[in-house]
């Protein structure tokens, strides 16, 4: 078997379909990308709690909006005190008091600033909390009324949907925290300072407002390129995390065929599918920026250079032209202020979208379902019965997981489902549990169909016990108390009481606090055993009328095994159990079986019958030791029978007439017409009686029609005989009708040393075996060889392994912001080397075109002061300007997209290290609470995509504002020390 088919049938079914809808996978469908998310969908989440939070934010952003333009004012007005003292117009007295009035006002606007942005940060950052809240406990409450065939139409696993689901919240509460804050505090900044210039002067507004409407056209285009290419790397991240999923959760499969590299590989190409993506959006943002940059200094050159012209004419004054410049300019540098947030507010857009897709996907058929359920009868009896029963899983329409299955469980017995894997024996239990509904056919329960019962009332009275055993994080008590709804109330007593028959008493003595020792995250502390026995006492404790066991003790070694059975069959006598093994061994002699063969039923009987049957799908359950031989039948051949046609039976598949037509008279249909019209009560003829040469008729199995060959018997040479015998199954065997009233009978001795011998027998064989292995082999007697003398290394004793302790994974050094980036060098090749740094040289352009444009537009405004024509001095500082800003825009440009792609490539290389890794743990690692599979998952993903803004954002934006303020500093110190020092002082 190769390594990708193992693979294949180790996860499930659900998980490898390909049919979905890819809303609810928190991906949108193609014909969707193409429709923009709205800007609501930020507030798709927002209810009226959250409203005076959110109003009051809106008032703060608004305030904060309001302090630009009224900042500009008292610029413009300590301009003109300036101008008018430099032209001589006014004294010194007069020039100080009229401006000691504004640096008073500027103060206190200072002051306000300072309290208006600390008040609309923390307001909006609660508003974000408060949305991811909402979005989480929406979603987990839609999330635990969903179908589990919901679950299993998910493309790419639950187990990969929901990390994406958090992603998504996560992305949400991003964007409505600062982002959102800053975008309502730019509009009203925008909105009031245009409002402003408009007023002092409309020629000069719109000659510098001449450029927006490129601005805007720039920022729509590169806008929508980048969500769509957003939404690309979002499904990519999807595809790779359902692979991180499947390899971390089949772990096992994953090292016994050696698959480390092939999951390895197929987790990297869809990572460096998803960077492809992440490489256009940071180019498309570095655009957006750029164009920011470019066309908000095209506005200065504009401005100012127009504002001269005016002055000249003498239509306005030099500080009227400087409000309203700087009202202009500071409509527009709100928006470039908010361009680099416009990825994360896009991305919140989408991620709000999404979620509410994923919820409306969610909602769809819910009320149906849990309006069905009507009834709840006063007692559960515990029979149950399937008629004609079809089902396929919903991620496997096309392949019948039953195929018109019938078969009547009565009430207060024990019944074995035995069959190979996908015969559809868990199918059975899942259809019960109502998890799933069948496409035809009908389940019943105590004669009334599963969709005319509460669902609540069919939880409370029916238990099914699965082969993959469900712990808490919790205690022994808490786990085991949760089998009842009022688990609250349970006493110690009663949970002794079950533990003491799940036979765990010796591990909770053993454990240090006993029933108040913790188990781990998922059981992790404890042996698959003895959480199958936990679950176990858990249901002992429920005692629900109706008990399913799916492989329940497939954990447990042989003398477990049989000792638990025994106590299940104790504590079941008189109730309804249903038995789902592949263990043969459980099943005494007088135990009836249904033997399912491809989602069909193919034969049914006692085990005692059923064992004589050669040729039956049953023997190839037993050991060929066990196997019948011989048939009874082989001595009758040569007359054909039709096969039996019981009223009500499960195995009933009637031929059609022209079909009986070639078939001989059968003595046993004759001998039931005849008696159709009598009462009924439980017979079978002398010949199936226990002994006889012929075995029970009714453990044969039934299909469609005449297609089982296990439904034909040969010709009985004896006439049948009337004596009651064998009881057997109400109404669905053997039924023929003598008396006033139906006899429903079905014996179920035990055989109370049959497992005793088996294990006797076992015991014997491994004697024998233990015996053969210490046989000398060519007369040299085998000894196995000590570690520490094959390769000369001394074994450490127990105390000095003891006193060794483990070293962290992380150490506090690793932990520091200086060794993070100190590994962003060596891990990178000379390629991205090379571009790390001419995009860190961008940066340092981009911080020194700050104090040069500073310098070069305090140039320009001197102009405005001076006497005589300025105008050549004042087209040569537009012009400077203008080639300051196109040379800024490049390398804003630059810096953006070349950090951003290193960034990416530095997170992908560690991306590969850590899978290659992880992979290359042992199967203990994977048991630790601490690294759980979403936990890992959410490492690889989450957690990668912060890390990479380390050194695309943050490190770059830190080395700019440290650069900046170090030549901005020793600029002014140089150029007018007293001023600096005096700006610095405070």
């Amino acid at each position: 078997m190769s390594y990708k088919a193992a693979v294949g049938q180790e996860r499930p079914a659900s998980r490898q379909s390909t049919k979905s809808n890819p809303v609810s996978e928190g991906i949108s469908a193609k014909s969707q990308q193409d429709q923009k998310a709205p800007w609501k969908a930020l507030f798709f989440f927002t209810t009226k709690a959250n409203l005076p939070i959110l109003i009051s934010a809106v008032i703060c952003s608004i305030a904060c909006g309001a302090i630009m333009p009224i900042e500009a004012f008292i610029t413009g007005k300590i301009f003109d005190g300036f101008s008018s003292f430099a032209l001589r117009k006014t004294g010194a007295t007069e020039f100080l008091d009229h401006q000691k009035k504004y640096v008073v006002y500027q103060v206190a606007l200072s002051g306000a600033s300072w309290v208006f942005h600390s008040c609309e940060f923390m307001l909006w950052l609660a508003f974000g909390e408060l949305q991811a809240k909402s979005a989480r406990d929406r979603l987990f409450h839609g999330l635990l009324e969903r179908e589990i065939e919901w679950y299993d139409m998910r493309k790419n696993g639950i187990g990969a949907l929901l990390p994406r689901l958090q992603t998504q919240i996560r992305d949400l509460q991003l964007a409505v925290a600062q982002p959102l804050g800053m975008l309502v505090c730019a509009i009203a900044q925008c909105i009031l300072s245009l409002a402003e210039a408009f007023y002092f002067s409309w020629k000069l507004t719109l000659v510098t407002l001449a450029s927006a409407p490129l601005l805007i056209i720039a920022i729509t285009i590169i806008s929508a390129r980048m969500q769509a290419y957003i939404e690309k790397q979002q499904a990519k991240l999807a595809e790779s995390q359902k692979y991180c999923l499947n390899a971390f959760g089949a772990i096992e499969t994953v090292k016994c065929f050696n698959g480390q590299d092939i999951e390895r590989q197929k987790y990297m190409i869809r990572i460096r599918e998803a960077a492809q993506c992440y490489f256009k959006v940071v180019k498309w943002n570095g655009l957006m920026m750029s164009a920011g940059v470019m066309l908000t200094s095209g506005m200065i050159v504009q401005g100012f250079y127009y504002g001269g012209v005016l002055i000249r004419k003498g239509e306005v004054t030099p500080g009227t032209v400087v409000t309203c410049f700087f009202s202009a300019i500071g409509a527009f540098s709100a928006l470039q202020l908010v361009m680099p947030h416009m990825m994360t507010l896009e991305k919140g857009r989408t991620a709000g979208s999404t979620l509410r897709a994923v919820m409306a996907e969610m909602d769809k058929g819910t009320v149906q379902r849990r309006l069905s359920g009507l009834l709840t009868p006063l007692e559960c009896r515990g029979e149950i019965e399937v008629r004609n029963a079809t089902f396929a899983y919903p991620a496997r329409p096309d392949q019948l997981a039953l195929d018109n299955v019938s078969m009547f469980i009565p009430s207060g017995e024990m019944t074995f489902l035995i069959g190979k894997s996908g015969s559809g024996k868990s199918t059975l239990s899942q259809l019960l549990m109502r998890f799933y509904s069948a496409s035809q056919g009908q389940v019943l329960v105590d004669g009334i169909p599963l969709e005319s019962l509460s669902v609540e009332w069919l939880k409370s009275n029916v238990t099914l016990v699965e082969q993959q055993s469900l712990l808490f994080n919790d205690t022994v008590f808490q786990n085991i108390a949760f089998g009842k709804e009022d688990y609250e109330d349970v006493t110690k007593s009663e949970v002794l009481e079950a533990a003491e028959f799940a036979l765990l008493q010796l591990m909770i003595s053993d454990m240090p606090k006993g029933l108040e020792t913790m188990v781990g995250h998922k059981g992790g502390t404890m042996s698959g055993g003895q959480r199958q026995r936990m679950v176990l006492a858990r249901a002992r404790l429920r005692d629900t009328p109706i008990l399913m066991l799916d492989e329940s003790t497939s954990a447990l070694d042989y003398i477990s095994r049989q000792l638990m059975m025994d106590a299940i069959r104790r504590w079941r006598h008189g109730k309804t159990t249903i038995v789902i093994t592949h263990d043969i061994a459980q099943i005494l002699p007088d135990d009836y079986i249904f033997v399912l063969e491809h989602g069909k039923l193919v034969q049914e009987g006692y085990r005692k019958h059923l064992a004589q049957m050669k040729d039956t799908p049953f023997q190839d359950f037993l050991a060929p030791d066990e196997r019948a031989l011989t048939s009874p039948f082989d001595s009758r051949k040569g007359t054909a029978f039709n096969s039996i046609h019981t009223r009500g039976s499960s195995l009933d598949s009637p031929l059609e007439d022209e079909q009986q037509e070639h078939v001989m008279h059968d003595p046993l249909e004759a001998r039931l017409d005849a008696s159709e019209n009598n009462n009924r009560v439980s017979f079978m003829p002398a010949a199936f009686t226990e002994g006889s040469p012929v075995p029970l008729l009714g453990a044969f199995g039934g299909m469609k029609g005449a297609g089982s060959p296990w439904m034909r018997l040969a010709q009985a040479s004896t006439p049948p005989s009337t004596s009651p015998v064998e009881p057997s199954r109400s109404s669905w065997l053997w039924e023929t009708d003598v008396g006033s009233k139906t006899t429903i009978q079905r014996q179920n001795t035990q055989d109370a040393g049959g497992w005793s011998t088996k294990l006797e027998q076992l015991v014997d064989k491994a004697g024998k075996r233990a015996l053969d292995a210490r046989k000398t082999v060519d007369g040299v007697r085998r000894r196995r060889v000590m570690r520490n003398e094959e390769d000369g290394v001394p074994l450490k004793t127990i105390s000095e392994e003891e006193e060794e302790k483990p070293a962290p994974l992380v150490s506090q050094k690793e932990k520091k912001l200086t060794t993070i980036l100190a590994t962003i060098w060596p891990i990178l090749d000379w390629k991205y080397r090379v571009l790390m740094i001419i995009g860190f040289f961008g940066c340092s352009v981009h911080a020194a075109a700050n104090p040069v444009f500073s310098f070069v537009l305090a140039q320009l405004l001197a102009t405005f002061s001076l006497p005589g024509n300025q105008q050549s001095k004042q087209l040569l500082y537009s012009m400077m300007v203008l080639l300051i800003a196109f040379t800024d825009a490049f390398h804003c440009w630059v810096l953006r997209f070349l950090l951003g792609t290193c960034g990416q490539v530095w997170t992908d290389n560690y991306r590969e290290r850590a899978i290659e890794r992880l992979l290359d743990q042992p199967k203990a690692f994977f048991d630790e609470q601490e690294n759980a599979v979403s936990h890992l998952s959410d490492c690889l993903d989450r957690y990668a995509e912060y890390m990479r803004e380390l050194l695309g954002i943050f490190t770059g934006l830190g080395y700019i504002a440290f650069l900046m303020c170090l030549i901005s500093v020793l600029w002014a110190i140089a150029t007018q020390w007293k001023m600096a020092l005096i700006a610095l002082a405070s």
